[in-house]
């Protein structure tokens, strides 16, 4: 969720432009970039469920959540980088 915040900050806020397509594509037609909140929920939500209900091996779903969020936080910490350094 720190990647959806930076970007909402970034983009409607600092006037900052998102670097890919799609995202451009779901900013312009929610005329927001808070909908990155929805859309990251949307993903987040099935897939901790999918990783509870199918994954039994403790280890190996706590290596996914490991995972999962180090690549969230790389992405927001760097969006947050670089809100501080404009």
């Amino acid at each position: 969720m720190l990647d959806a915040s930076s970007t909402f900050i970034a983009v409607d806020f600092l006037n900052a432009i998102e670097k890919h397509p799609l995202p451009v594509l779901v900013n312009t037609l929610a005329n927001t970039a808070a909908i990155m909140y929805v859309l990251k929920l949307v993903v987040l939500i099935p897939v901790a469920y999918l990783l509870f209900k199918d994954i039994e091996n403790k280890n190996m779903r706590n290596f996914f959540i490991v995972a999962i969020a180090v690549l969230g936080l790389a992405e927001g910490l760097r969006n947050l980088i670089s809100i501080l350094i404009i």
